[in-house]
């Protein structure tokens, strides 16, 4: 295993943990979300802020409820940064590096689609 992978796998758990410890601070400050502010409909990351809020204040059932995908992304990207340092170099993963298939490509597209009707049906 080389060590810059565990450096990368590190960096993205100190990132997640960072989002979510300045988030309570950080997030008067923030503008409002400019597609909710100009057309009156949220953006597929409407709620991430109060999901990140939520998660810092002990609250991860509230975190999935306003926005799923920024939930699963500060909890799972650490883990699949620790998966992907542990795995090694495998070819599976050179070529993915490269160029995704089409049907990682699609998945990938069906999360952000459900996660942004997810925020449109349970818009807050």
């Amino acid at each position: 295993m080389k060590a810059w992978r565990l450096a990368v796998a590190a960096a993205v758990s100190g990132a997640a943990g960072l989002a979510v410890a300045l988030a309570p601070s950080l997030a008067p400050l923030l503008p409002p979300c400019p597609l909710r502010t100009l057309a009156g409909v949220p953006c597929a990351s409407c709620g991430s802020t109060r999901a990140l809020v939520a998660l810092a204040q002990g609250r991860p059932l509230e975190a999935l409820a306003f926005n799923p995908l920024a939930f699963f992304g500060v909890v799972g990207l650490p883990l699949a940064a620790l998966l992907w340092a542990l795995a090694g170099d495998r070819p599976a993963l050179a070529k993915l590096q490269y160029s995704w298939p089409w049907w990682l490509r699609g998945l990938v597209l069906a999360i952000l689609a459900a996660n942004w009707l997810w925020v449109l049906l349970h818009w807050r």
